[in-house]
């Protein structure tokens, strides 16, 4: 498992543990400034596999 400051990249996945099962998101890019909830949930993909 790689240290919980290491900076993520668009094209990462990551797991987590989930209520349900593992969480699995995606990045799908990373943002410049801090924006609304909006524009952030379209720059990574967010799965949770039962």
């Amino acid at each position: 498992m790689a240290k919980p400051s290491v900076e993520v990249e668009p094209g990462d996945v990551l797991v987590l543990p989930g209520h349900v099962g593992l969480r699995t998101i995606a990045v799908r890019g990373l943002s410049e400034r801090r924006g609304p909830p909006a524009e952030a949930r379209g720059l990574y993909d967010d799965q949770v596999d039962a």
